[in-house]
């Protein structure tokens, strides 16, 4: 499954889960946690180059913030930056904690590091600069995962998620032509929300079975969630996938309906299964996960 922006969960999704760190005003907030599992230097004396990270599936680790005066921001790094490589090391396999002890280190040196950005490949160098040094202003933290063998970044300001048995309430969203709307579930059928993205392999999978599936559309609707970086990425992959159900987007990986569902934190494919009074009875992540909340449904 994936996990972060691209997510973004658990690590064999599209994303990672992160650290809580008290340094939420310096680059790389991978606190006490990280510092522990990397051994050494306290995290404030480390040296890193300013850049909040995230892990997506299959696309590797990508820029998701350059702290504002830091060292990436001054070398001409900017959010949605993919890394390739770092000294010349090719990382595009490489989780995101291996890339964060590979950066973060107790000393100030320099490392050279290549980016694709769209059809383009960049290479900077870059000298670290200090944790405590860095400008302010980071908006995400760090967090471990269930098995703290990855990371994945959090916002700062996260919205409190829809507990099961909620009701889950107005979302907004933006259709097919970028306008915004206002989803209401109704109170006359199931709802099943999934949530999707155009580099996620596995959700294309899911997305296949939802379309093949044989279920009464009276009683059942399906609403496909995208969590692409652009609604016009989002358009783009609709048109190509033809996805069940109305389609919208929900203002990418960090947006307000995917950390409703906490989608950035469990990866995709997600399904979200709504009752007929509107209230939360399931959330399945995961290929496998999803194909049994499915079945459910066809029974």
């Amino acid at each position: 499954m994936h996990s972060g922006e691209r997510t973004e969960h658990v690590v064999p999704y599209s994303t990672t889960v992160q650290l809580n760190t008290r340094w939420a005003f310096s680059l790389l907030l991978v606190a006490f946690v990280l510092a522990t599992l990397l051994g050494g230097t306290p995290l404030p004396d480390r040296f890193g180059i300013g850049a909040v990270l995230v892990q997506g599936g299959n696309p590797p680790v990508i820029v998701k913030e350059c702290i504002k005066g830091g060292p990436a921001d001054r070398a001409g790094l900017v959010p949605g930056d993919t890394l390739v490589s770092l000294d010349e090391k090719d990382v595009r396999s490489w989780a995101l904690k291996a890339v964060l002890e590979y950066m973060l280190i107790d000393r100030p040196l320099p490392v050279r590091v290549t980016v694709c950005r769209g059809s383009d490949h960049l290479s900077v160098q870059i000298l670290r600069a200090r944790i405590s040094d860095i400008a302010s202003g980071a908006g995400f933290r760090y967090e471990p995962n269930a098995d703290s063998s990855n990371f994945v970044a959090v916002p700062l300001k996260e919205l409190p998620p829809v507990r099961i048995g909620d009701v889950v309430g107005r979302l907004n969203v933006q259709d097919l032509h970028c306008r915004t709307q206002t989803l209401d579930p109704p109170r006359a059928q199931v709802t099943v929300c999934y949530f999707w993205a155009a580099w996620c392999a596995p959700c294309k999978l899911s997305m296949r079975e939802i379309r093949d599936l044989a279920i009464d559309t009276t009683r059942t609707r399906f609403v496909g969630m995208s969590v692409d970086n652009s609604c016009d990425a989002f358009k783009l992959a609709a048109g190509s996938l033809h996805p069940r159900g109305a389609q919208y987007w929900v203002g990418g990986w960090y947006g307000d309906v995917a950390q409703k569902f906490q989608v950035h934190r469990r990866g995709i494919p997600t399904a979200v299964l709504i009752d007929r009074d509107g209230r939360l009875v399931r959330i399945a992540t995961g290929v496998t996960d999803v194909s049994n909340l499915l079945g459910t449904l066809a029974k």
